[in-house]
């Protein structure tokens, strides 16, 4: 595991996840089909929408094995390093395309102590494809940049103006996707929920749930060339901002 501090605001960790559970990761969010439409800002209307799912975290723990392997996986070999990670109140997962046009904003701009932890599940990854995530003060100034690396988990304030980039015209995939982990203000975060289940305490593994078959069911070279969106047409866009902002 290569842990970096690349900004003040940003610190980057390598080498987290095994290959084989990236290569489980990319598989199922590359068959993922329960997107929505979510916006960084209204003001810009329509035009700005991108794909994206927001889960509170009672809609994913003991629910989305994925999500819920990933962040115990994160909490456990974090820990072992010394790096605290906080009990997430929301989830967000996004999938950008050429030619979307994702915004600046801040994830908890109401709660100092917010932490994100970014992970992108991408299998592969060239510098040419785009897809970084780029991060703003207040002077309206880049002052860093992430490369979503396979994996990679980027771990930053939730009070940071950051977007991400969409990937470009010469990029190979269905889209470059994020989790990101959030504990912003106006989500309960019980203390006392379990974050690993009885059951994983002994293997907190996404291989003990996404096995050899699932791997072949929903492979790169198996899947459709489309992604089905079953977003709920009556159901509004979701805005990615803190809802206290």
């Amino acid at each position: 595991m290569k842990i970096k501090k690349i900004h003040d605001v940003l610190t980057v960790v390598d080498d987290l996840y095994t290959e084989q559970e990236i290569e489980i990761m990319d598989n199922w969010f590359g068959s993922y089909t329960m997107w929505g439409l979510g916006y960084d800002e209204l003001d810009y209307g329509a035009s700005t929408a991108t794909l994206c799912r927001s889960l509170k975290w009672d809609q994913w723990v003991g629910y989305h094995h994925m999500l819920d392997d990933m962040q115990n996986i994160m909490r456990e070999r974090l820990g072992e390093k010394g790096i605290e990670v906080p009990l997430f109140g929301r989830c967000l997962i996004n999938n950008f395309k050429f030619g979307d046009t994702p915004l600046f904003h801040k994830d908890a701009p109401g709660t100092p102590s917010s932490q994100t932890f970014m992970v992108y599940p991408n299998r592969c990854w060239n510098k040419n494809w785009g897809g970084f995530t780029a991060f703003a003060d207040d002077d309206d100034d880049v002052i860093a940049v992430a490369a979503p690396r396979p994996g990679r988990i980027a771990i930053f304030p939730g009070t940071v103006a950051h977007t991400g980039v969409a990937p470009t015209k010469v990029h190979q995939g269905y889209g470059r996707f994020s989790v990101a982990f959030q504990d912003p203000d106006g989500f309960p975060k019980a203390e006392d929920r379990k974050t690993v289940r009885p059951e994983d305490i002994e293997k907190t593994s996404l291989v003990a749930h996404y096995g050899d078959s699932h791997s072949r069911l929903y492979s790169f070279e198996n899947r459709v060339n489309h992604i089905a969106v079953n977003a709920n047409e009556n159901t509004p866009p979701q805005v990615r901002e803190d809802p206290n902002g």
